[in-house]
């Protein structure tokens, strides 16, 4: 079955590769003929971005084409693109200088047009330019100021059916916090991430690197069964989209997993996988790493021929990616984009300042005016007074009085408060952490100085160490995979099944489970199946796993009552079927101790479990419930206590 499995994978590959190479050729024949600039860059772009998660050196080809046919034509539609995607591709090759260059580049473009959503995107692209040389804190900065603007934009489309898609950002804040070790953190916006990819296939290449970032979490939290999970996925993953950037990642992991359980062959396949896979893709970073890895393997196999020429080739990767050109490219870069920061925050003050100056004008102006209709009717008041009789004198001498008190009225201090904050000036960090992998440090050490001692004292902790994680690794495991299967939706494909053969073939899986992890175990296990019974549209797997998850916990039943019985019990599980009033009806009964009153109504809820702790998950009951549901159909419970228990599951022909 795996074998048919990975050989269908193989043609889905096979066929997304064929199709990205006819869809190539036609972009590109199109590109020859094309004259207008506006159609040129919209090519320039497609071709890049396909290249992109295949071939990143062709990419950042097409797109250096595109930054200097926008730099000489007038166009104003695809610049910032061109440019962001121009300086992620020079990232993936270990170009950092070259790649924050576009990257300021778009950055400055975007905000001279005031676009929310380019500047968005231009933070995230030097956001993750900064995770790849280290400044993880730098990088978080820009990670949420661009968080920051997704809201906005979400807020001014003023469309509530419109959905906040910001998974790339909090992958890449996950990956900043795994990076600085706050691995609960990481894990929280990694899931975050998750929910907001989705089904999105737009994503996959994300979330490909995505399980990569889960595989390394959980590993290095302990729980390589959660981490392998995520890891094999994720080669699935590349699998199905014929090739990805990131498999290396996923290798990466793979082979540091190994290595961590003293699978030295496994181990040595990632890594020089790994290795084949960044030299294809021109990757320095990951070479670097592949190569690190690997010399560290031959070390410990006393392979020091090969492990001095991959620790040569890391010396060459690491001076090609943070050799002391390259750092002082990344100052000179970084001081000058910091300059411009501080002259858009003064013109930012600047324009506040005219802002506050117009309307400080415009209130003395109406303020003169007001002071000249006063004026100009004091006057008229003045001028009749000479033609009002002495009866009015009083009224004129108060009215005399009134002006002369609105002339002395104090017109108030107009005060501005100009407050400008200036940025302190970016504390750059010279001292760029070392990628070596960690773990292996102290043991390293001892086989280079040759102290057999300390490496079996070493090694004697791992393996300790190594049994304390895979006995909570397991338990991490079965309840993520069941966490897991809960909350996902059913994809699978209905077909019309035989319940009887489905049942039978469940009933002799469940059995002898129950034997290869008991031999001692023993019980009287029957079928009552309905001949009669036609075969009805169902998923099989699905409706398997349920039938499997009641007879496990049958067994698990009459077990426990045969640990405390007389020597007359006879431990016995029953299956049967039958066709009622236009249903299937699947019963499983047992013989067991039955269910307490008391915890009946909460035996469907999710994580709620009669079993001890690490026996069982509380998910089995529940995803048969939503699994039978789904399909239509009603699992219900008959108990009495001391004498057994029965599921019922009832399917609509």
């Amino acid at each position: 079955m795996k074998k048919i499995i990975l050989f269908l994978f193989l043609i889905i590959a096979v066929n997304q590769t064929y199709c990205q190479q006819q869809q190539l050729e036609s972009l590109k024949n199109e590109l020859r003929i094309a004259t207008a600039d506006s159609t040129r860059i919209s090519l320039i772009i497609a071709i890049g971005n396909i290249y992109f998660a295949i071939q990143p050196d062709s990419s950042l080809h097409y797109f250096k084409k595109g930054v200097d046919l926008i730099h000489k034509s007038s166009v104003s539609i695809g610049r910032s693109t061109i440019l962001n995607r121009a300086g992620d591709a020079a990232r993936i090759l270990g170009d950092y200088p070259e790649a924050l260059k576009y990257q300021f580049e778009a950055l400055e473009l975007a905000r001279s047009r005031r676009s929310t959503e380019q500047v968005r995107n231009a933070l995230q692209f030097i956001g993750n330019t900064y995770i790849e040389f280290g400044e993880y804190r730098q990088a978080l900065s820009y990670f949420n100021q661009s968080i920051l603007l997704d809201t906005i934009l979400v807020k001014e489309a003023n469309d509530p059916s419109i959905v906040l898609d910001n998974g790339y950002a909090l992958l890449s804040i996950g990956r900043c916090y795994s990076s600085l070790q706050l691995y609960d953190s990481a894990l929280h916006y990694l899931r975050l991430a998750s929910s907001a990819f989705g089904e999105n296939t737009i994503h996959e290449h994300a979330y490909i690197m995505l399980l990569a970032e889960m595989g390394n979490v959980f590993h290095v939290l302990g729980k390589n069964d959660s981490a392998m999970f995520y890891l094999r996925f994720g080669l699935k993953k590349v699998e199905i989209a014929g090739g990805s950037i990131h498999h290396s990642r996923v290798l990466l992991r793979l082979a540091e997993i190994s290595r961590e359980k003293n699978m030295i062959d496994s181990s040595f396949y990632f890594a020089r996988a790994m290795l084949k896979e960044a030299q294809r893709t021109f990757q320095r970073l990951r070479i670097m790493e592949a190569a690190t890895l690997l010399q560290n393997l031959h070390l410990e196999n006393n392979g020091i021929d090969s492990a001095y020429y991959y620790q040569k080739m890391a010396i060459d990767m690491k001076d090609s990616l943070y050799g002391p050109a390259r750092y002082k490219q990344l100052q000179l870069l970084m001081l000058a984009e910091q300059e411009r920061e501080q002259k858009a925050l003064q013109e930012q003050e600047r324009e506040r300042n005219r802002t506050r100056t117009i309307a400080l004008v415009a209130f003395l102006g109406i303020f003169l005016v007001i002071i000249f209709l006063l004026f100009r009717n004091n006057r008229i008041k003045q001028k009749a007074k000479s033609r009002i009789e002495q009866a009015y004198t009083n009224l004129k001498e108060t009215q005399n009085q009134l002006i002369h008190a609105e002339k002395m009225a104090s017109l108030g201090e107009l005060t501005v408060g100009i407050a400008h904050e200036i940025q302190n000036p970016l504390n750059f960090v010279n001292n760029f952490s070392e990628l070596n992998v960690e773990l292996f440090g102290e043991l390293e050490a001892a086989v280079a100085s040759g102290d057999t001692d300390e490496v079996q004292a070493l090694v004697k902790d791992i393996k300790d160490n190594e049994g304390k994680i895979n006995q909570h690794g397991k338990r991490a495991g079965a309840i993520v995979r069941g966490m897991l299967q809960h909350s996902r939706t059913n994809t699978g494909k209905k077909e019309m099944t035989d319940i009887n053969a489905l049942c039978n073939e469940y009933l002799r899986l469940a059995y002898h489970g129950y034997r290869a992890k008991d031999e001692s175990f023993t019980a009287k296990f029957e079928n009552d199946f309905d001949s009669t019974l036609p075969t009805i549209n169902v998923v099989p797997q699905d409706m398997g796993r349920v039938i499997l998850n009641l007879i496990n916990n049958a067994c698990y039943a009459v077990i426990e009552k045969q640990k405390n019985a007389e020597e007359k019990y006879e431990p016995t599980v029953t299956v049967a079927t039958r066709k009622l009033d236009g249903k299937v009806e699947i019963k499983v009964t047992d013989n067991g101790n039955g269910i307490p009153a008391a915890i009946k109504e909460k035996i469907f809820q999710p994580f709620f479990t009669t079993k001890p702790a690490g026996l069982g998950t509380g998910l089995g009951l529940s995803l048969s419930y939503d699994t039978v549901k789904a399909h239509g159909g009603e699992l219900k419970m008959e108990t009495e206590e001391g004498h057994g228990t029965s599921f019922t599951i009832q399917l609509t022909l």
